[in-house]
């Protein structure tokens, strides 16, 4: 997903091109426009807003207005993906040495330590990600549309 300068989402729509011929402005041009030239260049009245049919043809050509949906990774990828982590890596080297000086006590104190820690950053991510789900299912949003 794009993100603007300021470090926030860019939806993929843009509801600047609505005529035929019109060329493409991003958000912040439109943004500088004086309200009838932003309603004209928009094609859209204070009054009445759009019509039925208007909005449902730039549903039809813009989509829905939603952020795009993140695609979830799989728990074997969420493990593998904390393998990454620096301190993981050390742990795992110095049981690896620990195992090539025949140290094989410490050696599996210490995997078991980084298979422990790596279970349970992988089970609080996903109960997070699960609570934030719910969240974001009971937070109702409104809009007026011009």
């Amino acid at each position: 997903m794009e993100q603007d300068k300021l470090g926030k989402e860019k939806i993929n729509q843009n509801p600047a091109k609505l005529r035929s011929g019109q060329s493409l402005m991003d958000t912040e041009e439109l943004l500088r426009l004086p309200d009838a030239d932003l309603l004209a260049r928009l094609n859209t009245n204070i009054e009445l807003g759009l019509t039925s049919r208007e909005a449902e043809n730039r549903l039809k050509t813009f989509g829905r207005n939603e952020i795009a949906k993140k695609k979830k990774r799989t728990v074997i990828v969420e493990f593998l993906f904390h393998l990454k982590n620096p301190l993981v890596i050390m742990l795992l080297l110095a049981g690896f040495i620990s195992g090539v000086l025949q140290e094989i006590v410490n050696a599996a104190i210490i995997f078991s330590i980084v298979l422990l820690s790596i279970i349970l950053d992988v089970y609080q991510e996903s109960k997070a990600g699960k609570a934030a789900e719910m969240l974001k299912e009971k937070v109702t949003t409104t809009a007026t549309v011009l």
